[in-house]
Order: C-alpha cells, then sequence, then structure tokens
C-alpha cells in the first residue's frame, strides 16, 4: 500500500482520470495507459457501477504492479467503499477533514484538488 502521495506522484507528470465508462472499456484504457508509461490511474468512484468498475481497474493494475486511485471521493462513506475495492490512493474535489482523516485510516493518502484560492488556504491551515 501507498505511505504517501510522493510516492505516487515522484516521475510522474501525467495522471489517467477515467470516467463514467463500461468496466471493459476503462480496463482496456487503463491498460492503454500503461502500455504508454502513464502509470498512475484514477477512476472517479460516484455511483456504485463505478466502485464495480474501480475494482475491476484495480485487480488490472495490480496484476501488472500499477496502483489505481478513486477520485470525486466526498464522504468518510465512500472512501470505505474505494478502500475496500482497492484504491490506493483518493483524491476529492476540495478539502474536507473528514474526508482526509477516514483516508489516511484507511491508508489511502488523499490529493484534495482545489479550484479556488480560499479552499487552498483552508486545507494549509490543517498541517
Amino acid at each position: 500500500m501507498l505511505s504517501d502521495l510522493d510516492t505516487l506522484f515522484e516521475g510522474r507528470r501525467v495522471m489517467a482520470i477515467l470516467r463514467g465508462m463500461p468496466q471493459r472499456e476503462t480496463v482496456d484504457l487503463a491498460t492503454r495507459a500503461w502500455d504508454l508509461g502513464i502509470t498512475c490511474v484514477e477512476v472517479p468512484a460516484q455511483t456504485p457501477e463505478a466502485l464495480a468498475v474501480l475494482r475491476a481497474v484495480v485487480q488490472a493494475g495490480a496484476d501488472r504492479g500499477h496502483w489505481v486511485g478513486a477520485g470525486t471521493v466526498i464522504t468518510p462513506t465512500q472512501v470505505d467503499a474505494v478502500a475496500d475495492a482497492g484504491a490506493a490512493f483518493t483524491v476529492a474535489p476540495g478539502f474536507d477533514p473528514a474526508v482526509l482523516t477516514a483516508s489516511l485510516a484507511q491508508g489511502c493518502p488523499t490529493c484534495p484538488v482545489w479550484p479556488r484560492p480560499a479552499r487552498r488556504s483552508r486545507r494549509c491551515g490543517t498541517g
């Protein structure tokens, strides 16, 4: 399991975000990304169907030695679900201390994305 985001992103400049596609197509696209050297893959997990897709991509990644993360993670309950599906990290659209705490408790480093400076300063205040 990953211990931090530095390990995840070290030497990687691109992350493939595979959103809203059927399971087989998502696994195929993740495989293509890995074949092209894009080793950081995220599957947004907003629906029960997306959790099944995430699980399949996690398995395909594990078979090749790659981590797969879950995106659009906005609640602690969702953190638990994606961790159960095997996500190695979470990506959140903004910063929520409860999501951070849940992610770290599951051993999944989290990467909050801040579209506005106010959210960035809120995050920086938590260390």
